[in-house]
C-alpha cells in the first residue's frame, strides 16, 4: 500500500514569505509528498474582537507572494495543499491549480463553504473530521459527493493524549459510510520527543489510512506557531522514512486461492511442508493405504506433498521404510 506524507506547516509560516519558502524547501528535502499551510485571511474566520484575530491577520500573505510559493513547489517537485476557510481562499486556490485542499473541522458543518467548494475547479479535498458526529460527517461528504474526500481523523490539543486519537473509528466509518469516493487519513499530534510519534501512525497506517499528516517546522527552537508537535527537517526525514517503510508490511491481498503471496512467502511453505514418506516397507505391487504413509520432512529434492496423490496408488517398486515417495515410485497408467 503506498501511503503519502503531508508536512503540516499550518501557520507556522508567520505571514513572512522567506519562512514560508524555507519551510517548503526543507520539506521537499525531507522527502514529503507534500506541504500543507493554512491560507488565512483574518476577515474569513472570525470577527476582529476575537482573541486571535490579530495574529490572523499577520498571516496574510499577498497572493503574488502565493504564486512564487507555488511556482517553488513545482520546481522543486513537491505538492502544494491549503487549508481554506472562504471563497477568497479558495478562490487563489483555483488561481494557483491547487490539486488538493483540506477543509478544517470548523467548517464541518459551513453549508456555504461546502457548497463553493462541491462547485469548484478542485478534484482532492480532505475533510477534517475531529470533534464531529456521524451525521455532519455524512451530510459533507453528500454535499461533497462529486469530490475525491479524504476524511482525516486526529484533533491538536497540543498534544492529542494517546486514548482520545481512536483510531478504531477508521475502521468503524469503513463500515458505516456508503459512498464509495472515500479514503481515510491520520493527522497525527503527538509529541515529537516520545517513540509514539512512529507507533500512533503506524498503527493508523495499519487501519487503512493512505495519508499523514504530521505537523513540520524549520527548527523547534525557533518557537514558531503550531510547534509544539512539530517535527524538525531531520526528524521529518526519519519520521517519512519510518513509516513509508512500515506502510510496505501492509501489502496487497489479492482475490486467489494463495491470497497473492509472495515469492519468499511460497518459499517458505516449500521448504516447512511435510513430504509422504512410508512408514514401513511396502513390497511392490502393492496398494499403497493410508495406513502405510506418514508426512515427515526430507532431503527429497522432488517430494511429494499430497497423500492424496499417493493413496490408492500401486507401488512400482519396493519401497524401504521411512523413505519419501516419488512419483517414480508409482505405477499410474495400470
Amino acid at each position: 500500500m503506498t501511503i503519502r506524507i503531508i508536512a503540516e506547516a499550518a501557520q507556522g509560516y508567520e505571514g513572512n514569505f522567506n519562512l514560508t519558502e524555507m519551510l517548503m524547501k526543507a520539506a521537499a528535502s525531507s522527502n514529503a509528498d507534500a506541504i500543507k499551510y493554512q491560507l488565512v485571511y483574518a476577515d474569513e474566520l472570525c470577527t476582529p474582537n476575537y482573541e486571535y484575530y490579530p495574529l490572523f491577520k499577520s498571516l496574510e500573505l499577498k497572493e503574488s507572494e502565493w504564486i512564487k510559493i507555488k511556482k517553488l513547489s513545482d520546481e522543486l517537485k513537491i505538492d502544494l495543499q491549503f487549508d481554506i476557510f472562504g471563497s477568497k481562499s479558495l478562490r487563489l486556490c483555483e488561481k494557483l491549480n491547487i490539486k488538493t485542499i483540506k477543509l478544517h473541522p470548523t467548517d464541518m458543518t459551513n453549508q456555504e463553504l461546502l457548497g463553493k467548494v462541491a462547485k469548484s475547479k478542485i478534484l482532492n479535498v480532505y475533510l477534517g473530521i475531529g470533534g464531529s458526529e456521524l451525521d455532519e460527517i455524512n451530510s459533507a461528504i453528500n454535499q461533497l459527493k462529486n469530490k475525491n474526500i479524504i476524511l482525516m481523523t486526529g484533533f491538536q490539543n497540543y498534544p492529542t493524549p494517546i486514548k482520545s486519537n481512536q483510531i478504531s473509528r477508521i475502521s468503524y466509518l469503513k463500515n458505516k459510510l456508503t459512498a464509495k469516493n472515500i479514503e481515510f487519513g491520520f493527522a497525527d499530534h503527538e509529541v515529537s520527543q516520545s517513540i509514539e510519534k512512529f507507533l500512533i501512525p503506524a498503527i493508523a497506517v495499519g487501519s487503512g489510512v493512505k495519508y499523514i499528516e504530521k505537523h513540520f517546522t524549520i527548527s523547534k527552537s525557533l518557537n514558531l506557531e503550531d510547534s509544539e508537535t512539530a517535527l524538525s527537517p531531520e526528524e521529518f526525514r526519519i519520521f517519512t522514512s519510518a513509516l513509508k517503510l512500515s506502510s510496505l508490511s501492509i501489502g496487497r491481498t489479492r482475490n486467489t486461492n494463495n491470497f497473492g503471496m509472495s515469492k519468499e512467502e511460497k518459499n517458505y511453505r516449500n521448504t516447512i511442508r511435510r513430504h509422504v514418506v512410508s512408514k514401513s516397507k511396502i513390497k511392490k505391487g502393492k496398494i499403497i493405504h493410508s495406513k502405510d504413509l506418514s508426512l515427515k520432512r526430507s532431503a527429497e529434492k522432488k517430494p511429494i506433498k499430497d497423500l492424496n496423490m499417493v493413496v490408492g496408488k500401486k507401488a512400482k517398486r519396493e519401497i524401504q521404510a521411512n523413505q519419501p515417495i516419488t512419483l517414480g515410485d508409482l505405477v499410474f497408467n495400470d
